[in-house]
């Protein structure tokens, strides 16, 4: 699903963080005769980085279907980052993000979700002077209500082993805003379906924001583009994909029926 490597020493102590960097290594090695199944090429990399040899296949996650179909009155200013507040996903990244955009524009900001790090962006948010709504932990209907009503969903993290609230966005028809990350960078097209900008690069963050709050018909473009990209992706067609590595699997094995 995920691996971490060095990205761990963002999220703990260095003792910890050096357990589980160690304990990711070895297992390249522990498996090496095994072939794995990841969920995206970001992950594969990294699976190969630790000594992985064999075959590795993709099935990329699906997305949850979601019941709320009533249409949602987008608000005109409203960006939101969805997800686990944890220092890694360098959520402070848009909140300072969000502080350049205010002075360009009227913006309304909410991070939605909980997290070990909510209380250091809620300080970093009042140290520089930043409108956000912090609402914690909702709801999946709450959740997918927000992704209705926003203009931009925005995912700052420097590594994800697959963007699941970045695809859930846009099948909500809400563009992206995301770092060009590992496991983000496979599930927003960069110029059709949101941007991708380079990894902490905050003033381009702020402007990607500015141009799809700005520009409307350029938002319903990428809106329209966002729902067709999302509809590659369902938990029907990881099932037939991960049928099909099984039995590839059982073939080699000599277990094919």
């Amino acid at each position: 699903m995920h691996l971490f490597r060095r990205t761990i020493f963002r999220e703990t102590n260095p003792l910890a963080a050096g357990y589980v960097f160690v304990a990711e290594r070895i297992a390249g090695k522990v498996y090496g005769r095994a072939n794995f199944v990841a969920i995206s090429h970001s992950t594969k990399d990294d699976l190969r980085d630790i000594g992985v040899r064999r075959r590795i296949h993709i099935v990329q996650s699906g997305i949850p279907e979601h019941s709320g179909t009533g249409k949602k009155r987008r608000a005109d200013d409203l960006v939101v980052y969805v997800g686990r507040v944890k220092s890694y996903k360098s959520i402070d990244h848009f909140v300072r993000a969000v502080g350049l955009v205010s002075k360009r524009r009227r913006i309304k900001a909410k991070i939605v979700g909980d997290g070990d790090a909510l209380n250091d962006l809620k300080a970093l948010a009042k140290r520089i002077d930043v409108d956000i709504d912090f609402t914690g932990f909702v709801s999946e209907e709450e959740k997918h209500n927000i992704y209705r009503t926003a203009r931009v969903v925005v995912q700052p993290s420097i590594k994800e082993g697959w963007g699941l609230t970045a695809i859930e966005a846009q099948s909500c028809g809400t563009p992206v805003v995301c770092a060009n990350s590992p496991g983000l960078r496979e599930v927003v097209l960069d110029g059709r379906t949101g941007y991708r900008y380079a990894y902490g690069n905050i003033d381009e963050m702020a402007d990607r924001i500015v141009e799809l709050l700005a520009d409307k018909p350029k938002w319903v473009r990428f809106a329209n583009e966002a729902k067709r990209w999302s509809r590659h992706f369902s938990w029907d067609l990881s099932a037939q994909r991960f049928e099909e590595v099984l039995k590839q699997e059982a073939s080699c094995s000599g277990y094919a029926p």
